[in-house]
């Protein structure tokens, strides 16, 4: 094959080619029809549109061709787009340029070929439309002719894409300038050169404020809003630009909507056609009112900070590379008797012979050496006196940054110098106040000896100022002697600490936290001498930030075991129902019948486990009484001796004119039980287990006459004789699953669900023990004001509960619905169903009788019970309501359903139970 043949300006070719973005788009009918048509023409099997890229040949349009582009170096076209006619190849076989190309030689078996090249408006031949056939072919002067008027129709199709394509990037330019200007204030316009017609943006309608029936529709409209003294100017430019394609870019000013005028600048590009008429121009416009207007308020800026430099009382001065001054401002005139004339363009030699010039000339070539600020000192004589004065030199840079000046502020210090004796007395103030310091401020040498140790270090640290001065650090443990070595090294390396926490220890011995902030000491010379650090003691807080993250570990359980409780106390309201249910229907001696029994059983202790995991989690539904604890210790006692055993002597010390208190009187049985079954598993060997009751003050409150304005708390305090317990363990009893028990004699949750369950009625729980001293627990409730309302009562077990009413079951469980639903259809309700609050408003709206219960679950997806209740009352006010839930969220229902007038019982509960529960609510009076 021959080599590639590259024509003349084959970038420029390239470029253009690009420029139309029309490379690998997809077909286009408009470019189709043409190579359609050449085939249908000519009868040949293949007609192209190919565009010759700098590597391959693409063809934008293929009849009877799958290939979508080939190899440059193996195509005819390039060789096309060398001349301006059509170049043919009667026979490539024959062709020694063509014989060995593999289109020839394999597929598509080119024979023939015929290509008239495709030109754009800039004279770049960019590719041709091709006849290719199997065979070889002649073309007389009338297939030429015809072959040239369709490759004239690809150019026409070609050039409107570029008119298309200029027009997009003269929008795309202006689009992207638009993102530039502040604010994106302009506008855009674009001119029909050809009818005159004038387009004009939303945008520029609201610069201007003309309704879009007002805005100018031709240019002469357009210059009738221009200020007088603008339209020739504005003329001469438009015309400047299509005639000789100068740049239009302009500023002038319109008139707008109210009459007055505003400045704006316009930019524009016009598009010409391909015999360079002008056919359209666009452009955007741009509100510069305001830049106008700044532009006056720099000039007046520069006014204002002349007039700033010429009142300020520091010499200001700027000096050029050769030292020759620019300007001084009047407090330079002043001070050295020389008019601003008078004193630039000369230097400091002309001006000040005998003063220190050589010092002035080195610190101006170390400014702009370094370009950066530098502070000196520099004197100068001034009315027969020496005078120092503080010299700030910077450099003056250029747009480029290249230094073409020095400026200088200088200030008088000269009775500064006088001021070093108040500052010496300044310094024993701060000295003072270091003494006075709440926190220690140490400071040492490089070599760690102390050379300042402050009143507030002797009292953190316990050793004496005598002790300590002019010795080693005394309060760093054996053990972190390396990581003091090491912190000291970062210090004295120029390194400032701050706030690390770290480990020391007191003169007695007594580990301490402490917070470190240190920084380096330095000389004038800036070189660092030694160090000072405050050490803050943050013991305490450490230990109060601990607590802290114990709460917070408990109570992210105690929502996991609440939840578990809950799905728990569903399953169980079906499995003990179902098996009551089962046990009422089997006889006495039936062996079903002790399955079932066992059955129960076996959901009774789970519930009891469960219950305890909601105490834990203080999710439980809690109905709080005004109990006497008196009352209710006294009634336990016999329980307790049952429970501690023989070989544990119960003493009770009650005080007899105990507060009442305001809690759950079954979950203050359920702590004294816990605490006293943890007293005697703490005495194996027999012991004392004291139960104590007594009224007492908060602590913040004080004690006795002066805590009368406290309203008290009621302490119930629990104390063995028993084996106690270390600190480790100490600090984790009350953590669900903690156990000191062995496998098999303990869930870890006794103490945990005490711990819940005061915590949920309002009081506070903590305890005391060392091995060997037994265990005390102490437990205060909050004092309450209302009369004790707890009266022990007796379920009527004998007792059938049956009725006729109507009830809505609402429940998102299916097999606590269908349990519920057998239940009450048993004893002679009638039941409605639903599985969510949603289906329930639905079967309420479409049920047109009374309905006269609603019994539904708490916590249920989308809409809860509490929420569906208010939407249904509103309904059906005689409708009365029944809360059950296995534990809830609720704010309402977690506090005590009976305060705010709504029923309530817990699952799981016994079918008579729930039974029971119904009849009260339904017999109850409104």
């Amino acid at each position: 094959m021959m080599p590639p043949l590259i024509p003349p300006g084959e970038a420029q070719r390239l470029a253009a080619l690009h420029s139309l973005h029309i490379l690998d788009t997809p077909p286009e009918e408009r470019f189709d029809r043409i190579t359609r048509l050449a085939q249908r023409l000519f009868d040949v099997p293949i007609a192209l549109i190919s565009l010759v890229d700098a590597s391959r040949l693409w063809f934008k349009s293929r009849a009877g061709l799958d290939l979508e582009q080939t190899p440059r170096e193996r195509s005819f076209c390039e060789h096309a787009i060398l001349g301006r006619g059509p170049f043919v190849v009667q026979d490539a076989r024959t062709d020694p340029r063509f014989s060995d190309n593999p289109l020839v030689t394999g597929e598509p078996a080119i024979r023939f070929y015929a290509g008239w090249p495709l030109t754009d408006h800039g004279g770049h031949q960019l590719g041709a439309l091709c006849l290719i056939d199997r065979r070889p072919r002649q073309l007389s002067e009338a297939d030429l002719q015809i072959l040239r008027d369709l490759a004239s129709l690809a150019e026409r199709e070609l050039t409107n894409r570029e008119l298309l394509e200029a027009f997009a990037r003269l929008r795309a330019s202006e689009e992207r300038y638009a993102l530039a200007v502040r604010g994106t204030s302009d506008g855009l316009w674009d001119r029909d050169i050809l009818t005159n017609a004038e387009y004009w943006s939303p945008r520029f309608r609201e610069l201007v404020g003309y309704h879009e029936s007002e805005l100018p529709s031709t240019f002469e409209s357009f210059v009738s809003l221009l200020h007088p003294d603008d339209v020739d100017r504005v003329i001469l430019a438009v015309r400047a630009h299509l005639e000789r394609r100068e740049p239009y870019d302009i500023e002038y000013r319109l008139r707008t909507k109210n009459g007055t005028y505003r400045w704006f600048r316009s930019r524009g590009q016009a598009v010409w056609n391909e015999a360079g008429r002008p056919v359209r121009m666009a452009g955007a416009i741009t509100d510069i009112t305001d830049q106008k207007s700044a532009e006056e308020e720099l000039r007046a800026t520069k006014k204002l900070l002349r007039a700033m430099l010429d009142h300020t009382p520091a010499v200001v001065y700027a000096k050029d590379l050769n030292g020759r001054y620019l300007f001084v401002n009047r407090r330079h005139e002043q001070v050295f008797g020389r008019t601003n004339e008078e004193t630039v363009g000369k230097s400091d030699d002309e001006l000040f012979p005998g003063q220190q010039i050589a010092v002035y000339r080195a610190h101006d070539r170390e400014v702009l050496a370094s370009l950066k600020a530098i502070e000196y000192e520099e004197t100068a004589v001034q009315e027969g006196r020496l005078h120092t004065y503080l010299s700030v030199k910077f450099p003056l840079l250029d747009s480029s940054g290249r230094p073409f000046g020095v400026c200088g502020i200088s200030t008088d210090i000269t009775d500064r110098k006088e001021a070093e004796e108040e500052l010496r007395e300044l310094t024993d103030r701060l000295q003072a106040i270091v003494r006075a310091s709440p926190v220690p401020v140490v400071a040492i040498d490089p070599d760690g000896i102390v050379n300042m140790w402050n009143p507030a270090a002797e009292r953190s640290f316990g050793w004496s100022e005598d002790e300590v001065v002019g010795r080693p650090v005394p309060f760093v443990p054996d053990d972190k002697r390396e990581e003091f070595r090491a912190l000291r090294e970062r210090v004295l390396r120029g390194e400032s600490l701050f706030q690390l926490e770290l480990q020391r220890q007191r003169k007695d011995g007594t580990p301490i936290v402490v917070n470190l902030s240190a920084a380096p000491l330095r000389d004038r010379g800036g070189r660092i001498h030694g160090i000072m650090a405050v050490l803050e003691d943050v013991t305490e807080r450490k230990r109060l930030e601990e607590q802290l993250r114990q709460a917070t570990k408990m109570e992210a359980i105690g929502r996991l075991a609440g939840g578990v409780a809950h799905d728990f106390n569903n399953m169980l309201t079906a499995i003990r129902g179902y098996s009551e249910l089962l046990i009422q229907d089997l006889p006495g001696g039936d062996r079903k019948r002790r399955q079932a029994e066992e059955i129960l059983k076996a959901a009774e202790r789970a519930a009891s486990l469960t219950q305890q995991l909601l105490a834990f989690s203080r999710r439980q539904v809690i109905q709080p009484k005004t109990v006497d604890l008196n009352a209710l210790l006294t009634n336990l006692m016999g329980l307790l001796r049952r429970v501690i055993g023989e070989d544990i002597r119960l003493v009770a010390h009650l005080d007899p004119g105990l507060w009442p208190v305001m809690a759950d009187p079954g979950q203050l049985e359920q702590v004294v039980l816990n605490l006293a079954v943890n007293a005697r598993d703490a005495m194996p060997q027999g012991g004392v287990l004291t139960i104590e009751t007594a009224n007492a003050w908060e602590e913040a409150s004080g004690q006795g006459e002066s805590a009368a304005g406290s309203p008290g708390v009621v302490q119930l305090t629990v104390r063995d004789t028993g084996s106690g317990m270390d600190a480790g363990t100490l600090a984790r009893i009350f953590e669900p699953f903690f156990t000191t028990k062995e496998l098999g004699r303990g869930t870890g949750l006794g103490l945990a669900t005490v711990y819940g369950i005061v915590q949920q009625s309002g009081g506070t729980i903590s305890a005391d023990s060392a091995p060997g001293r037994g265990t005390i627990f102490t437990v205060r409730f909050p004092r309450a004001q209302a009369p004790v309302a707890y009266i022990r009562t007796h379920d009527d077990q004998a007792e059938v509960f049956t009725g006729s009413e109507t009830i809505l079951v609402v429940e998102d469980e299916p097999f606590v619905r269908q349990f519920l639903k057998e239940l009450l259809a048993s004893r002679g309700y009638d039941v409605l169903e639903a599985a969510s609050g949603a289906e329930a408003l639905a079967r309420c709206e479409a049920y047109s009788r009374p309905i006269h219960l609603l019994l539904t679950d708490v916590v249920m997806p989308e809409i809860n019970g509490r929420q569906l209740a208010q939407m249904l009352v509103v309904k059906r006010p005689e409708m009365r309501v029944l809360f059950m839930s296995g534990y809830t969220d609720d704010a309402v229902l977690r506090h005590g359903v009976q305060n705010r007038g709504a029923a309530f019982i817990q699952k799981p509960y016994a079918p008579e139970a729930l039974l029971r529960k119904i009849r009260e609510v339904l017999s109850a009076e409104s």
